[in-house]
């Protein structure tokens, strides 16, 4: 051990001892070791272990754990001064503690490599094979930040930029690490294999937050760090991944493309651990992958993600702006900075977002044009590389005449100058591509910067490229899966022509699945006889989403027995949606709803059942209503049960509402307990109810600890009231961030720093609950300040809603200024918004182009409200074409002779 770690471990034990004097002194009476014991869930003799300095915490968050309660009884207590608050502070204890761990680590690392673990892999080696990957397993710490997929950050000297160095500057802990900690810990103490997603924007630092978790945490592990599938396949093919590995998925959308790797993933996530897979994604292809079902969406389903935010909080700037003092990378970070997005300008996004948004000479404007195609590519097609002959092909479209006219023959050599010009020596807008598996470039192949990929799925939403990127598609793409999501985002901004021809020139590269995108084109076009001819194509092909799609055809035709028949073989293959879409539709005739909701409760899906339950129970049919909720109950669904503790209550029977409630509580519906333990405080039985709150917090999360924590303030517990909303206060619960306050109804400082939580968390609930707390203590300052926070953390929810409240208020510009401002965000419901208000103005052309924006952003409604504009604007026969038709690329109504061509062009 080195002296560093003596002297941080001493450090540590001396802060122990005075702790423990502390609490003999004056905490045991109000907390014993036996209770703080059953707190923490580990045994009476650990806690007195750690108190007396016997042995040092395995777990961090069971120690801070411990430091949480020993404050909570001093504040019992109401007997400490300054001074012993000051021994009880959370954040000094975390430090303490790490300290200890990282120089643990680094003693570690120092003789790993003559240690067993180099035993270890070169056993693994003989016994799996692995020296014939292409891929090969490495000790962690024989791994560099850039080999892992960390980005460079900003030099902070010339000097450095001279040497070509690849900078990382001293890592910042931020909220998520000790998340992110704690749940590798939770898997370690378990011997668990364990998922471990992350998931953040574009240069949120996602990568160096694993890097570094996995540096701490399992120094002397293997990791593995497969650049394909099919090296990922192949590692675990050969079993090369075994206990004490980590699997390295940095990027994951890369491998999660395939079915096979996914269910490849869950079958070694099955195995004995301990062991990681980390995968980096951003939220948005989260979004896309989970939704696409199947394995890759169970895989995803498995591990709840670890969020890493776009900016630093309060507190991590304050730890920032200590650690700048001695780092010259971060330093320069915190001078160029204009908003706390810190990762993103260590990765020098700012400079090249400057660099593409000031294009002013004609050749600068040729290169923003091609990276505008090349943003394009990437946001509606998922294509990261493009082709030279495709940027120049697609550019024209995105400048304008005079542009053009000037042009020089050597416009694209121009372009193309500028569109790699490297930023700070860190990053150009287009780079050139690694040949795979080996040295130099591939020829005419670029690839967009990170930083820009995510700015243009930001800032261009609302755009639709022109007919020229589209002509670049046809004639350059040959991936058919690529094609494919060309296809669905053309048909998504109702450009079915587009659509159809991204989507036939996919099965022209033989993929089946485009006829997928092609049935639900007609579908929506209202073409159903084409829909239903491609889904049983589909089906015939062994597609269980085409079994659902043609089962919901039959049953809009009125042909509800062989909608029955489709829906049932659906069912028998593991998808029951199509018998619950049935038992919608037979509402006129009880009894055969019932019949069908049955069918779907034998088919192991009891949400029929339960919902039909709440439809007669609304008509009134309490016996018929009684009757489902026991059959949801008895196949374990929260909701009947939920219903039948309500229904047992009002009829008087307390004790069964109760039996009920707690089973709803335990089958994963804890509010239920929350809700019951409510009226039994009213009731007037404050112990019971405190014991049914807390219970409720036992099995739930957030909204129930906000629960206990109102509870608690109602009867007068202020103390334990707050340090129970304390729990929450990070999370992203609009209750529990709202519990305080109560207290702060006359100080807008206070309600701004609560709002600036909500926010960060992306939670509109909270925002908007303060919003109707200023408003019923008539206080527009705090509206005011509550737009501004709105606008700064970009919360498109508070944003509309404060928007309707300043059009109620009389204030149309400013109502105007915040809708333009969440749509910019891409909140396309306000597009609808702005276009009733400019058609109230008579500004019809206003309104057409804003519902524009929103279908480009895929919002039905808002297409169905152009039809309703152009009828408004005199044009009857456009409005009435549009439907079946769609747009053009530019937003004009396409040719109807598009969809005779097509069939043409492709025959069945």
């Amino acid at each position: 051990m080195s002296s560093q770690s003596v002297d941080a471990e001493q450090a540590f034990f001396d802060a122990v001892h005075h702790l423990n004097s502390l609490y003999q002194a004056r905490l045991a009476p109000h907390c014993s070791l036996r209770r703080l014991a059953r707190t923490l869930q580990v045994a009476p003799t650990t806690v007195s272990n750690w108190l007396e300095g016997r042995s040092f915490p395995q777990q961090e968050h069971q120690f801070l754990a411990l430091v949480g309660a020993l404050r909570k009884a001093a504040l019992e207590a109401r007997t400490l001064n300054v001074e012993d608050f000051q021994a009880l502070d959370h954040e000094s204890w975390r430090q303490r503690y790490f300290a200890v761990v990282q120089l643990r680590a680094a003693d570690v690392r120092a003789a790993v490599k003559a240690s067993a673990a180099q035993t270890s892999l070169r056993t693994r080696r003989q016994t799996a094979m692995v020296d014939v990957l292409a891929d090969e397993p490495r000790l962690v710490a024989d791994w560099t930040e850039a080999q892992l997929g960390v980005h460079a950050a900003v030099a902070g000297s010339a000097r450095e930029v001279e040497l070509g160095r690849f900078v990382v500057p001293t890592y910042v802990e931020r909220d998520h690490d000790a998340g992110l900690r704690r749940r590798m810990d939770s898997a370690l103490a378990e011997a668990q294999a364990a998922l471990l997603i992350l998931r953040g924007g574009s240069c949120t630092g996602k990568t160096r937050t694993a890097v570094e978790a996995i540096r701490v945490r399992l120094p002397d592990w293997v990791l593995i760090f497969p650049k394909t599938q099919e090296s990922l396949l192949s590692v675990l093919a050969a079993q090369a991944a075994g206990p004490r590995t980590v699997l390295w998925l940095d990027e994951a959308q890369e491998y999660l493309s395939s079915e096979v790797v996914a269910a490849a993933l869950r079958t070694y996530l099955e195995q004995p651990g301990p062991a990681f897979v980390v995968m980096t994604l951003w939220p948005e292809r989260y979004g896309e992958i989970f939704a696409q079902g199947g394995h890759v969406g169970k895989l995803l389903a498995s591990s709840r993600p670890v969020d890493i935010p776009r900016s630093f909080s309060g507190r991590d700037m304050r730890v920032l702006r200590k650690t700048a003092k001695h780092d010259r990378s971060l330093d320069a970070v915190l001078k160029a900075s204009m908003r706390d997005d810190v990762t993103q300008t260590l990765a020098a996004g700012p400079a090249l977002v400057d660099h593409y948004e000031q294009a002013a000479s004609p050749s600068q404007r040729y290169g923003r044009a091609i990276i505008d195609a090349a943003m394009d590519a990437a946001r509606l097609g998922d294509v990261r590389v493009v082709s030279a002959a495709f940027l120049k092909q697609a550019a024209p479209g995105y400048l304008s005449d005079s542009e053009r006219k000037e042009a020089d023959p050597d416009w694209f050599d121009q372009a193309l100058i500028y569109a790699r010009t490297k930023i700070r020596g860190v990053a150009s807008p287009l780079s050139n591509v690694a040949v795979p598996g080996a040295m130099g470039s591939t020829p005419d192949a670029y690839q967009l910067a990170d930083y820009l990929d995510s700015y243009g799925r930001l800032t261009r939403r609302g755009d639709f490229p022109p007919n020229s990127f589209w002509e670049a598609v046809e004639n350059n793409v040959v991936v058919a899966r690529e094609l494919e999501r060309f296809g669905w985002s053309a048909k998504s901004g109702r450009r079915f022509k587009l659509a159809s021809l991204a989507f036939h020139c996919a099965f022209d590269l033989g993929s089946t699945s485009s006829l997928s995108g092609l049935a639900w084109l007609r579908q929506e076009m209202g073409d159903l006889e084409d829909a239903e001819a491609l889904h049983w194509r589909l089906a015939e092909a062994g597609s269980l989403m085409a079994l659902e799609d043609l089962a919901y055809l039959r049953e809009q035709a009125g042909d509800y027995e062989s909608a029955e028949e489709l829906a049932l073989l659906s069912a028998g293959k593991g998808l029951v949606q199509p018998l619950a879409s049935l038992m919608w539709s037979r509402l006129s005739d009880p009894d055969e709803a019932e019949r069908i909701a049955r069918l779907s409760l034998e088919a192991k899906d009891t949400h029929p059942v339960v919902e039909l339950a709440a439809v007669l129970h609304h008509r009134g049919d309490t016996s018929g209503a009684r009757r489902l909720y026991e059959a949801g109950a008895e196949a374990g669904n929260p909701f009947a049960l939920r219903a039948l503790s309500v229904m047992r209550f009002n009829e008087g029977d307390v004790q069964e509402a109760e039996r009920f409630a707690i089973a709803a509580a335990e089958s994963g519906f804890p509010q239920t307990l929350t809700e019951f333990a409510e009226i039994v405080e009213r009731l007037g039985e404050r112990d019971k109810a405190l014991d049914l709150a807390r219970y409720a917090v036992e099995i739930g999360r957030e909204p129930e600890v906000a629960g206990l924590a109102w509870m608690l303030h109602r009867i007068g517990h202020e103390d334990e009231a707050l340090e129970a909303a304390r729990r929450v206060i990070d999370s992203s619960d609009s209750a529990a961030l709202l519990f305080p306050a109560w207290r702060l109804k006359a100080s807008w400082s206070g309600a701004e720093d609560l709002c600036e939580q909500a926010a960060r968390n992306g939670n509109a609930g909270a925002l908007i609950g303060l919003v109707h707390e200023w408003r019923r203590v008539a206080t527009h300052a705090g509206l005011t300040g509550l737009e501004s926070v709105a606008i700064e953390w970009e919360n498109v929810e508070a944003l509309a809603f404060l928007a309707d409240v300043s059009e109620a208020a009389g204030d149309v510009e400013n109502a105007e200024a915040l809708l333009r401002r969440a749509v910019s965000l891409g909140h396309a419901t306000s597009c609808l918004h702005l276009a009733e208000m400019f058609q109230e103005m008579g500004d019809m052309a206003g309104a057409e182009k804003v519902l524009l924006e929103g279908i480009a952003m895929g919002d039905g409604l808002c297409f169905r409200e152009l039809s309703k504009i152009w009828a408004a604007m005199g044009r009857e026969e456009a409005s009435r074409l549009l439907p079946n038709s769609g747009l053009e690329a530019d937003g004009q109504l396409a040719a109807p002779s598009w969809k005779q061509d097509h069939r043409q062009r492709w025959t069945w």
